[in-house]
């Protein structure tokens, strides 16, 4: 600890109208602990004169209370960040980025990561605008982007700060190629963000909805200069003709030469543009509760649910984890208790010593029961699925009942678990010491997993599948 004599810096904080503070503190404390500090300090102190005794520095940019406790992390070394809110944690991040303080940098973006749920949904926009040009918070940056949009975009498109955004954190929120909303609708709030961000356009941000018919030419330019960095990242090619011509078309004059052109070609004859390459369809996200699949894997499941091949938006399910085996157990008597009656359902399984994850959608209400004797039932939604890995989505495979099977897709084997088929074309052994399951084709079309037989499996999960129309 520094004595009151020792002080032989002043370090002026704030700047009028915010909070301002003069901290008196040690030079040698200052360059011990930040870069920033040692290069800064070391120039004045080689060149100052006889008779000043202390040097006056100051840093408008930086908050009184960031900047206290930087000096108390000096002092002591210690920094207790529950105790302050998430803005004063955004403020001390850029501050400890700023004067090099990388120990305290580390810390603070380490504590947003692990305490999302006291920021994501009020300060989302400024973490963002703050963190996403900055080199030194990658981490933060990642999961902003890919972990909390991504996967749940109206965190952001439905803040109220979203026009607040910069125009590098929209550029690389637009540039996702994940991105759970409709193309449309990104480039409505794209719109709306340029109009309230185009300078000197009071009337149009007045408006409570936009008119571009009653615009004058001088308000299209405003906006297609603020916009022109991210129209080459809007999938247009993947909306609607009719939505195009009711949202997009009326800002023709902001649009890329031929766009409009080449849009009504693909639109009518199915044929390739001649000046735009059509961007690959965004690839979204459902939430999903699961150690075994991800979320771009379960809006895949819940694609194929709905009747479609690729993953489109808005997908209207959600799926609620009933059965977990490495949570709840493995034996018969807990799988039914979880699972029996419950439905429609989707099982996933991880294969041991094997990357491969396999499982199949179950759409009875009332489907797994236990005994010997119930009869097989089912009917032609019901299948089987395949994944090669936990991430990649390009190799799924669907294995559809054969139709005149389509009531037997469902079957109570009788060593206890969810079976599909009577081969069984997928059973799961929840009962027995060891973790086994057979797959056998005989009622989908394919082998679910490849090969027939018995084989081992790491772990097991049934979710109950919603659906809920918009």
């Amino acid at each position: 600890m520094i004595k009151h004599n020792d002080f032989n810096v002043c370090i002026e904080i704030g700047e009028p109208p915010n909070k301002t503070k003069e901290f008196e503190t040690n030079i040698e404390i200052l360059t011990r602990h930040s870069p920033y500090f040692k290069a800064a300090l070391s120039i004045w102190w080689a060149q100052k004169r006889p008779d000043e005794e202390r040097l006056i520095f100051k840093k408008p940019n930086v908050s009184v209370e960031a900047f206290q406790i930087l000096l108390d992390f000096m002092n002591l070394s210690l920094i207790d960040l529950s105790t302050y809110s998430p803005t004063t944690w955004l403020d001390l991040l850029l501050a400890a980025d700023e004067m090099l303080f990388d120990n305290v940098l580390n810390h603070v973006q380490f504590h947003f990561l692990c305490h999302p749920h006291q920021w994501i949904s009020s300060l989302l926009v400024q973490v963002l605008n703050a963190v996403v040009s900055r080199p030194t918070c990658t981490d933060l940056r990642d999961y902003c982007l890919k972990d909390a949009i991504e996967k749940n975009p109206s965190l952001l498109f439905n803040s109220p700060d979203f026009n607040a955004l910069n125009e590098k954190a929209l550029e690389e929120i637009v540039k996702c190629d994940k991105l759970g909303i409709r193309e449309i609708d990104l480039w409505k709030k794209v719109v709306i963000w340029g109009i309230a961000n185009v300078p000197n356009s009071s009337r149009l941000k007045n408006t409570t909805t936009y008119q571009p018919e009653e615009w004058e030419k001088e308000e299209f330019w405003g906006l297609k200069e603020k916009l022109a960095p991210l129209l080459q990242w809007i999938r247009f090619f993947d909306i609607s003709l009719m939505d195009f011509e009711k949202e997009v078309r009326p800002f023709s004059s902001i649009l890329p030469e031929y766009l409009i052109g080449d849009f009504v070609r693909w639109q009518l004859t199915d044929k390739k543009p001649l000046y735009f390459e059509p961007k690959p369809p965004r690839q979204k996200y459902i939430p999903i509760e699961s150690e075994i699949i991800t979320s771009g894997q379960a809006a895949l499941i819940a694609s194929w649910i709905e009747g479609k091949f690729e993953i489109e938006a808005p997908l209207y399910i959600k799926f609620c984890l009933i059965y977990r085996a490495s949570t709840h157990g493995r034996s018969i008597k807990t799988f039914y208790n979880k699972c029996k009656n419950v439905g429609p359902t989707i099982i996933v399984v991880k294969l041991k010593n094997s990357k491969q994850i396999i499982g199949g959608y179950n759409p009875l209400n009332s489907a797994w029961k236990h005994g010997r004797f119930s009869s097989a039932r089912g009917d032609r939604t019901g299948f089987l699925f395949s994944f090669t890995d936990r991430q990649t989505l390009d190799k799924a495979k669907i294995c559809k009942i054969l139709p005149k099977k389509r009531n037997c897709g469902i079957y109570d084997h009788p060593g206890g678990g969810p079976c599909f088929g009577m081969g069984p074309d997928l059973w799961i052994c929840t009962g027995l010491e060891k973790k086994i399951g057979q797959t056998v084709e005989k009622t989908y079309i394919g082998n679910v997993r490849g090969t027939e037989g018995y084989f081992y499996w790491d772990d097991c999960e049934i979710f109950q599948v919603l659906k809920k129309r918009g």
